[in-house]
């Protein structure tokens, strides 16, 4: 759907009656639409949605806008999704579309589905802090699997060396018992 509606003459559209369950590309769709003041999406259906790259660029007039109803995963590709868009001041999220605050500007008013200001430094914080706790976790981890790992190979290489060292002693032990006959022997038949 790239390039999908460009207008330099409306300032709404009407996408009501869109159907977007099975739209995969919205990228630039709504791009180079300077006098777009407002738009709704809140029908809009982007569970399958994986590109929405420039979907707003240059829409430089959007003041705000509503995205309860985007479900933007992490597959998603959202880059420049607001570029040049400098008079956009309220974007409204849901908690799956998250990932869109690291393209929003500074300036711009991010509202949660609650009606609550979403900061984007500590939303970008917190999403370092998780990222440094997983790599933690996961340095721990494999730390975990490492001593394991080394344990188990210690106690098999003692439990080797404990059977050579039995086996050695089973042979040693084997060995004076067949000479100590083997002596026995000569000497009876030596008297």
């Amino acid at each position: 759907m790239a390039y999908g509606i460009q207008s330099n003459r409306k300032n709404s559209i009407d996408l009501s009656n869109f159907d977007t369950q099975n739209v995969t590309d919205m990228g630039s769709m709504f791009s180079n639409c300077p006098k777009l003041t407002n738009i709704d999406l809140s029908s809009f259906n982007t569970k399958n949605t994986t590109i929405m790259s420039k979907m707003f660029f240059n829409c430089s007039s959007l003041t705000n806008i509503d995205l309860y109803s985007f479900s933007v995963q992490n597959r998603t590709d959202i880059r420049s999704m607001f570029n040049n868009c400098d008079k956009l001041n309220i974007v409204k999220i849901n908690n799956n579309s998250l990932n869109i605050i690291e393209e929003l500007s500074d300036t711009i008013n991010i509202i949660d589905q609650f009606g609550n200001k979403i900061s984007k430094n500590n939303y970008i914080n917190n999403i370092n802090q998780n990222n440094s706790l997983n790599n933690i976790n996961n340095f721990n981890n494999i730390m975990n699997n490492n001593f394991n790992n080394n344990i188990m190979n210690n106690n098999f290489n003692n439990n080797m060396m404990n059977n050579n060292f039995n086996n050695n002693m089973m042979n040693y032990n084997f060995n004076n018992m067949m000479n100590y006959n083997l002596n026995n022997m000569n000497n009876n038949n030596i008297n």
